[in-house]
């Protein structure tokens, strides 16, 4: 690892996975890889405090997800309440309202623990 690079990190609660916004997104055809999206989401929005400036298309590029999966995604996670578009057209993984804000944080290495 370039120790010259900020170290970032996702950090889930330990109950992520047993709350029912996770479990409803689970349920659906093709849950897991939708969770394995939202994942991504989060490490590529770490660098910009939670938000992403990329389309869907540079996000299927990044996430190496077709742009129907990343597209259909994305409207699930809005429809779900996890995620925001602002009115920029950025995507706010981490909103005030946001249905995950108590079982997710972006962190950086100096405010771990």
């Amino acid at each position: 690892m370039d120790n010259s690079k900020d170290e970032l990190y996702v950090e889930l609660r330990d109950d992520f996975f047993d709350d029912e916004t996770i479990i409803a997104l689970e349920s659906l055809p093709n849950g897991y890889l939708y969770i394995n999206i939202l994942m991504q989401m989060y490490l590529i929005s770490l660098r910009s405090e939670g938000k992403i400036k990329n389309n869907a298309v540079n996000l299927s590029y990044m996430t190496e997800e077709s742009n129907e999966n990343v597209e259909t995604a994305i409207k699930i996670f809005i429809d779900f309440g996890i995620i925001k578009i602002m009115g920029d057209g950025v995507i706010d993984m981490m909103p005030d309202d946001g249905k995950l804000k108590e079982l997710v944080w972006l962190k950086t290495k100096d405010t771990i623990g």
